[in-house]
């Protein structure tokens, strides 16, 4: 069968009134609702993160085992069949000027905005 779109967005506008009227709205965001809420209705049952977020050794261990612990924690609140198809996480790193000291930190992801380049 074929679904009429403005009925989806009838329904949709229920919910998020945001989307309701006729202005236009960015369609990455209209994407990130329908999986939050998916993931919302999909999760399976949370679970204690197993890692402590106060682990004094966490900057010595190294970047595979401090992204391993980062998204074991992520999934222990964050599971669903939405997260294993959609989600993944970013590592960023700060490094000082002076002292040359680096952090990581890692970001959960649903969806990535990448510039479209312009043809020249």
């Amino acid at each position: 069968g074929s679904v009429n779109p403005s009925a989806l967005k009838m329904q949709i506008s229920k919910w998020a009134a945001q989307f309701s009227g006729y202005a236009q709205h960015d369609s990455q965001e209209l994407l990130r609702f329908l999986l939050d809420g998916l993931q919302q209705s999909l999760m399976r049952p949370k679970r204690t993160p197993p890692w402590s977020y106060d682990d004094d050794g966490f900057e010595k261990r190294s970047v595979q085992e401090q992204s391993k612990r980062m998204w074991e924690n992520y999934l222990a609140r964050n599971d669903s069949c939405v997260t294993d198809i959609f989600c993944g996480q970013l590592r960023s790193t700060v490094t000082c000027n002076k002292c040359k000291r680096q952090s990581n930190c890692y970001d959960p992801f649903m969806d990535l905005s990448l510039p479209i380049p312009k043809k020249g």
